[in-house]
């Protein structure tokens, strides 16, 4: 991941643009097929899970280094790690609850909407992180808008990264919202930028 110099509006502030240059995967694999991430359990990979096909469920993924389709969260939390970054996640949020996996698509915490309060946490970093999370889901907008990616690094800073295609998509309305939250609870520990890719 490389800074492009460029800025963006994110909430009521400016963020900088990163991008990645990751190779995007064949078009008719990220078509066909959503891996169950909200199925995974702490410790479990998310190379296990068993894939939907056919469903109205799609999802860009990035080719890695060793040729497999991969979430593009995962490429730029191996990036955040690889630059510091103590605790790393890319986060899977749905209707039901919320999945953070690390940098090695390993799931560390599962939380379900219904008891947010009891989650399953698989590691220490996982406990950190979880910790940043549960502060924004308990605000009265929860976690909608919450970016795909968020990382610890030493000195107590949070890093936050929302993930778009580039020329595909657009920052919505409650990412927006979510940008602004994220400030107001952490207030200067909080870094948040784009992350612009394939």
């Amino acid at each position: 991941m490389r800074k492009t110099g460029k800025r963006v509006r994110f909430g009521s502030g400016s963020v900088p643009v990163y991008r990645g240059d990751w190779e995007p995967a064949p078009e008719a694999l990220c078509r066909q097929s959503y891996w169950k991430t909200y199925e995974l359990k702490p410790g479990q990979s998310w190379f296990d899970l068993p894939m939907a096909t056919g469903g109205k469920q799609v999802e860009a993924y990035a080719m890695d280094e060793l040729g497999r389709a991969v979430p593009v969260g995962a490429m730029v939390a191996g990036d955040l790690k690889s630059s510091g970054a103590t605790d790393v996640a890319f986060v899977a949020l749905w209707t039901g609850g919320v999945v953070l996996l690390d940098e090695n698509l390993v799931c560390i915490v599962r939380a379900k909407a219904r008891s947010p309060s009891r989650p399953q946490i698989g590691s220490p970093a996982g406990n950190a992180l979880w910790q940043i999370v549960n502060k924004v889901g308990r605000t009265p907008q929860g976690l909608r808008g919450f970016p795909d990616v968020l990382a610890l690094f030493p000195g107590g800073r949070i890093v936050f990264r929302e993930i778009k295609r580039r020329r595909k998509d657009r920052i919505r309305p409650n990412q927006h919202e979510a940008a602004d939250r994220l400030r107001e609870v952490f207030g200067s520990r909080a870094r948040l930028a784009i992350v612009e890719w394939a």
